[in-house]
Order: structure tokens, then C-alpha cells, then sequence
């Protein structure tokens, strides 16, 4: 077809090549179709394998879809490859598993994603798992997602597997599952997280919420995290509601923390609640650091403007106090030039 075509509600055809400055309307029921210019497929209209180079809109059912051309979904369609083209799935749309490379805007509901495109998901699209290794920007609500490219998320999303370099900015208003931070990959929350796992680079700002955080990479923290386990590198400016413990790694605080257990080494100028430094372990209270009571088996070490509470120092100890310091119970090497 050239010209026009129109196939009525009640008609039916086989396959149609619609060319380059071709309309085809269908309201009945068509084989496959092979379009390079117009087909509008409305309402009631029923369409096999549909091969897209010019413009195609869809408000009935189609079995399949490749796109290369600007194709837009207000109706019921199974698998669309967009390769090089711009697919609308609009509100009301409804589409099964969808493999983009190009431009995919989606408004209403999707099966699955695989996206090594630009994948925009509004505040109304809903989709299943995504795995993305292009540009996804999330509004709404997705599966899980599986990342090596760049994501940037305002709505829901489920569990994600952020993958070396892989980007992940969970943004203010954004609420995301268990978070896999991989390593070379960055993890950036400005939202709500409910577990983080990171080998990579996580960063927790300001508005930032997380629940427990498994740390072997490195985490600088301004905003709120339930519990730390750290053998990595950690910073706190923020809170830890809950409990520190730092078995191999290096944690640097100046916000606030539970109670803490140490096995390496700890710098703190903040507050910190009652904990234990094990053998081997460092903890240095610096100015302004309050710590509370210490069960000291390493080395602990209270500097000027400092105050740390009851300090039991065991056989194993050392404590040097150039601050404050509560009760002392020693049984080891206690040095004293502070209170």
C-alpha cells in the first residue's frame, strides 16, 4: 500500500506493506505488517508481527513489535525490540518483555526491560525487572533492577544489583529494596534503602536512610544508617541508630553512633555509645569525642578535650588519658595525664 488503506471492524486481511507515505487504518484483524509510513491500529484492531520504520500507534492488540521509527502504545502488545527508533508506551498501554536500545518512554505497564538506551519510567509506568546498561531514569515503580550504567531513581524500584561501573543515584523521594553495590561501582542515596551491601563506593547524604550496611568497599555517611558492620573504609558525619562493629577496617567518626565493638582502628571526635576494643584493636577519642564505657583489650588512647566514661582495661590493654576519663579498673598499662 501507497495510498490509503482502511481495514473495517469486521474485516480481514493478510499481510500489508504499508510504504513510505501509506496510511493503513485497522479495525479488524491483519496479519503481519510491514510499515514505512502511517498505520493506526485502533481499538478492537487485532495485528500479528508488526515491523515499524514509520509511525505506528496502537490502541488494540498486536502480537509483536520491532521498532525502528516512532512507535506509540495505548493498547495491548507482547515483545517490542526498539532498536533505533522512540517508543511511546503510554498510559493505558500495556506490553510484554521490551528490549531498547534507543528511546523508551513508559507511562503504563511492562513485563520486563532490558535497556541499553535511554529508559524513562514516569510516575504512572510499572514495570517488572529491569537490567540496564544504558540511561534509566525511574519516577515510578520497576522490579528489580540490574545496573552497569547510570540510574536515576525518584520512584520505587526493588532490589538492585548495582554492578561495577555501574551508577546508582536514589535520589530524594526515592525508595529501593537490598542494594548490592559492587566493586568499582558508586551507590549515591538521597532517598530510602532498605539494606545496603557494598564492595564499592556507597555515599549516604544528608536526606539520605538505610537500613543495616554491610561495608568491604567505602562509605561516607551524612545521613541516617540502622547498623554498620565495617571491613572497609567508613566514615560517619551522620548517625548510626544502631550498633558499629568494625572488624577489619577503618572508621573514622564525627556524628553520633550506638554501641560499637572494634577489632582495628577507630577515630572519634563525636559520640559514640558503650563498647569493646578487642586485641590488637586502636581506638583514639579525639577532641570533642565522647565515648561511653570501654571494655579496653588493645590500645585506647583519650586525647586532650576528650571524654570517655568507665574505661576496664583487661591484661591485655593499654590506655593512655590525656582527657577525661570516668572509673578505671586496670589490669595492665594505664598512663595518665588527664582526669
Amino acid at each position: 500500500n501507497a495510498g490509503t488503506f482502511t481495514n473495517n471492524s469486521g474485516g480481514t486481511t493478510g499481510a500489508v506493506t504499508n510504504n513510505s507515505g501509506g496510511t493503513f487504518t485497522n479495525s479488524g484483524t491483519t496479519g503481519n505488517v510491514t510499515n514505512a509510513g502511517t498505520f493506526t491500529n485502533n481499538s478492537g484492531g487485532v495485528t500479528g508481527t508488526v515491523n515499524n520504520s514509520g509511525t505506528f500507534t496502537n490502541a488494540g492488540t498486536v502480537t509483536t513489535v520491532t521498532n525502528t521509527g516512532t512507535f506509540t502504545n495505548t493498547g495491548t502488545t507482547g515483545a517490542v525490540t526498539n532498536t533505533s527508533g522512540t517508543f511511546n508506551n503510554n498510559a493505558g498501554g500495556t506490553t510484554g518483555t521490551v528490549n531498547n536500545s534507543a528511546t523508551f518512554n513508559n507511562r503504563g505497564t511492562v513485563t520486563t526491560v532490558t535497556n541499553s538506551g535511554t529508559f524513562t519510567n514516569y510516575s504512572t509506568g510499572i514495570t517488572g525487572a529491569v537490567t540496564n546498561s544504558g540511561t534509566l531514569t525511574n519516577s515510578g515503580s520497576t522490579g528489580t533492577v540490574t545496573n552497569t550504567g547510570t540510574v536515576n531513581n525518584t520512584g520505587t524500584t526493588g532490589n538492585v544489583a548495582n554492578n561495577a561501573t555501574g551508577t546508582f543515584n536514589n535520589n530524594v523521594g526515592g525508595v529501593t529494596g537490598t542494594v548490592t553495590n559492587a566493586l568499582n561501582a558508586t551507590f549515591n542515596n538521597r532517598g530510602t534503602v532498605t539494606t545496603v551491601t557494598n564492595t564499592g563506593q556507597f555515599t549516604n547524604y544528608s536526606t539520605g536512610t538505610a537500613g543495616a550496611v554491610t561495608n568491604t568497599g567505602t562509605l561516607s555517611n551524612a545521613g541516617t544508617v540502622a547498623s554498620l558492620v565495617n571491613t572497609g573504609t567508613a566514615t560517619n558525619t551522620g548517625a548510626i541508630s544502631g550498633t558499629v562493629t568494625n572488624t577489619s577496617g577503618t572508621f573514622t567518626n564525627s556524628g553520633t553512633t550506638g554501641n560499637w565493638t572494634n577489632s582495628d582502628t577507630i577515630n572519634n571526635s563525636g559520640t559514640m555509645g558503650n563498647g569493646t576494643n578487642n586485641i590488637g584493636a586502636s581506638l583514639t577519642n579525639n577532641s570533642g569525642g565522647q565515648i561511653g564505657n570501654v571494655t579496653n583489650s588493645g590500645v585506647l588512647v583519650n586525647n586532650t578535650g576528650a571524654t570517655v566514661g568507665a574505661i576496664d582495661n583487661t591484661v591485655d590493654g593499654t590506655v593512655d588519658n590525656y582527657g577525661t576519663a570516668g572509673a578505671v579498673t586496670n589490669a595492665n598499662i594505664m598512663s595518665n595525664h588527664g582526669t
